[in-house]
C-alpha cells in the first residue's frame, strides 16, 4: 500500500500563547507548515523552541489581504504532502486524530476532501467540515471569510478538531463583519454570504440589518441545511422583537425543511402555549439532528 504523506497548514499571527498546543497536537504529521501573516510577538521563537524537524515556519513572504481563503491557499501551496490538514493556531486536534486521518486517506483513494468533526472547546456545539484536502487535485479554498473548499466529497469523517479562542480576536472585533460586508458588496446574491452576514448582525443584535439578509438567504439558498438555519435565526429575531406569529411561522419553516432539527423543535416549544410545548419537547427527544448545519446547545 502506498504511504500518503500528510502535511498540516497553519496560518497565524501573534499566537505565542497558543501555537505550541496546536503544533504538539499534530506533531505526528509528516510536515507542518506555518504561514505567519505578520506576527510581532514571540510566535516564531516559541515554534523554534519546539525543535521539531518537520516544522517549516514561513515569515515575511505573505501580506495579509483580509482574505482567509487566500492565506490558506498560500499555506497549502507551501506544503509538499499528498494531503493537507487545515488548522488554526488557536485550534488543536484531539488525541489519536492523526492515526484516524492516515487510515481515512488510505481507505478513500479517490476522495479529494474529507470532513473532520469540529467541536468547540467551551461548548457542546459541533459540526462537520472539510478540513482535509488532497493536494494537487484542483481543490482550493474559496470565500474571504467563513471559507470553504471549492469541492466537497461525501463520505465518513476522520479526526476531531477542537476550536479554541484566541485573545487576539479582540484586537479586531469588526474583522468578520468587515470582510463579510466586502463579500456582500461583491456579490449580494451569494446565499452563503447572506447567511453568515445575517448571522453576524444577529449576534450584534442589529436586527434591522439581519432580517433582510436572512430572508434573502431563505429565498435563494439551495442548501437545505443553510435555509433551515436561516429560518431559525429569523424566528429568534422575530421572537425577541415580540413578533410571535412571525417567529412561529419562521420556526415552522425550518421544521418543514428538517423535522429532525432538535434546536428548532425546542424553540417551537418556547414559542408555544404550554399544552403544545410539551408535545414539541417530546418530538425533540427523538430528533436525530440529521442534515443539520450546526448542532448547537440551545440557549
Amino acid at each position: 500500500m502506498l504511504l500518503m504523506k500528510l502535511s498540516v497548514a497553519i496560518i497565524c499571527k501573534n499566537e505565542e500563547k497558543l501555537i505550541q498546543r496546536a503544533i504538539v497536537s499534530v506533531q505526528a504529521a509528516d510536515e507542518i507548515v506555518i504561514l505567519d501573516t505578520g506576527s510581532t510577538d514571540r510566535t516564531e521563537s516559541v515554534v523554534a523552541a519546539l525543535n521539531l524537524p518537520q516544522v517549516k515556519f514561513i515569515k515575511d513572504s505573505y501580506v495579509w489581504k483580509d482574505d482567509f481563503a487566500d492565506a490558506r491557499n498560500a499555506a497549502m501551496d507551501c506544503c509538499t504532502g499528498d494531503w493537507c490538514l487545515l488548522l488554526d493556531a488557536d485550534d488543536f486536534m484531539a488525541a489519536d486524530s492523526i492515526p484516524e486521518i492516515r487510515a481515512a486517506i488510505a481507505a478513500m483513494p479517490s476522495a479529494r476532501t474529507i470532513d473532520c468533526k469540529i467541536l468547540h472547546e467551551k461548548s457542546p456545539d459541533f459540526y462537520f467540515y472539510p478540513k482535509l484536502i488532497r493536494l494537487n487535485a484542483g481543490v482550493r479554498m474559496v470565500g474571504a471569510c467563513h471559507e470553504v473548499t471549492s469541492v466537497r466529497d461525501a463520505g465518513p469523517h476522520a479526526g476531531t478538531m477542537i476550536l479554541g479562542y484566541s485573545e487576539n480576536h479582540q484586537n479586531d472585533t469588526g474583522r468578520v463583519l468587515r470582510i463579510m460586508g466586502q463579500m456582500y458588496a461583491a456579490d449580494p446574491t451569494n446565499s452563503r454570504t447572506l447567511y453568515y452576514l445575517g448571522r453576524e448582525h444577529y449576534y450584534r443584535k442589529d436586527d434591522a440589518k439581519a432580517i433582510p439578509l436572512l430572508e434573502a438567504c431563505v429565498k435563494c439558498s439551495t442548501f437545505l441545511a443553510e435555509r433551515a438555519d436561516a429560518n431559525l435565526y429569523l424566528a429568534r429575531i422575530f421572537w425577541r422583537n415580540q413578533r410571535g406569529c412571525d417567529a412561529r411561522a419562521a420556526c415552522m419553516n425550518a421544521l418543514i425543511i428538517n423535522a429532525n432539527f432538535r434546536e428548532a423543535l425546542l424553540f417551537m416549544a418556547t414559542l408555544s402555549f404550554e399544552h403544545n410545548a410539551v408535545r414539541w419537547c417530546e418530538f425533540a427527544e427523538h430528533a436525530t439532528n440529521e442534515r443539520v448545519l450546526f448542532v448547537r446547545n440551545p440557549p
